[in-house]
C-alpha cells in the first residue's frame, strides 16, 4: 500500500464525508488534498507529544545544557593549548605547501578511527556545542522550537488548543468558516473529528473561548497562503 492511500484510509468513509460537509469541499480530489493537509497536521502534533513526553523537566534538562556546555568549554581550552591540534597536519589545506590537488591526498591522521575528523575539526565542533547548548538553556524560545515544546509562556495552557488547533482554525478559515467558541458549535464539532481521527482526548469545550481568542492576533491568521485542497 502506498504512502497516500495510507493517508486518504485515516479518514473512515463516515469521517470523509464529516470533512467535506464542514470544509465546504467541491469534489473527491479536493477532499483527497484536505485530507492530506489535516493528517501531516496531525503526524506532525503527535511528534509535539513524543517530545513532550520525552522532556517532561525543562528546568533539569537546561542544567543538563549548561554542564555540557561548560563540559566542552574545558575541552575546547585543552585543545586550544595542545600543540598537536596546531601541527601542520592539521592545517595542510591551509599551509599552501602543496599545490590545493596534492593536498587533497594528504592523510590528516585523526587520533581515532574517524579518517574525515581531526583534532582542529573537533575544536569547532566543541566551540558548536558548547554555542548551542548555551543558546537552548538561556533562551527558552528556541530550546522549545529545537524540541518541539511549548514556551514557558505556553505551558499552562491546553496542549491540544495550544500546539494543534491554530493550524485547525487556519484551514477552518480557509474554507470560508468563522473561528467561534460556540460550545458544540461547527468549530467545535470539526475539531472533535479531527481529533476522533488523531485518537486523542477530545478537544476540551473550556479551552475553546481562550484559544479562539489567542486566534484573533495570531500571526498565522494573517499570513498568506494557498488553499492547499485547490489545484
Amino acid at each position: 500500500m502506498n504512502r497516500e492511500k495510507e493517508i486518504q484510509e485515516t479518514f473512515s468513509d463516515a469521517q470523509r464525508l464529516r470533512l467535506k460537509t464542514f470544509l465546504n469541499l467541491g469534489n473527491e480530489s479536493e477532499l483527497n488534498e484536505a485530507v492530506i493537509s489535516i493528517v501531516e497536521t496531525i503526524l506532525v502534533h503527535h511528534l509535539r507529544i513524543a517530545a513532550k513526553k520525552s522532556i517532561p523537566n525543562r528546568v533539569k534538562s537546561k542544567k543538563k545544557l549548561l554542564q555540557i556546555a561548560a563540559a566542552a568549554r574545558k575541552l575546547e581550552v585543552l585543545l586550544s593549548d595542545f600543540d598537536i591540534s596546531r601541527s601542520i597536519g592539521n592545517f595542510i589545506e591551509e599551509a599552501d605547501i602543496y599545490p590545493p590537488e596534492l593536498s587533497k591526498l594528504f592523510h590528516r591522521r585523526p587520533l581515532w578511527s574517524d579518517d574525515e575528523v581531526s583534532i582542529r575539526d573537533m575544536f569547532g565542533m566543541l566551540c558548536n556545542i558548547e554555542l548551542n547548548a548555551t543558546l537552548l538553556a538561556k533562551n527558552d524560545k528556541s530550546f522549545s522550537f529545537h524540541y518541539m515544546l511549548p514556551t514557558v509562556q505556553e505551558a499552562n495552557r491546553d496542549f491540544d488548543a495550544n500546539a494543534l488547533w491554530p493550524r485547525l482554525f487556519k484551514f477552518w478559515e480557509m474554507a470560508g468558516n468563522k473561528v467561534a467558541a460556540t460550545p458544540e458549535g461547527p468549530t467545535f464539532r470539526f475539531l472533535a473529528l479531527v481529533h476522533e481521527v488523531a485518537m486523542i482526548k477530545a478537544p476540551d469545550p473550556d479551552a475553546l473561548r481562550s484559544a479562539c481568542e489567542r486566534w484573533r492576533t495570531d500571526p498565522m491568521r494573517e499570513q498568506p497562503e494557498k488553499i492547499p485542497w485547490v489545484a
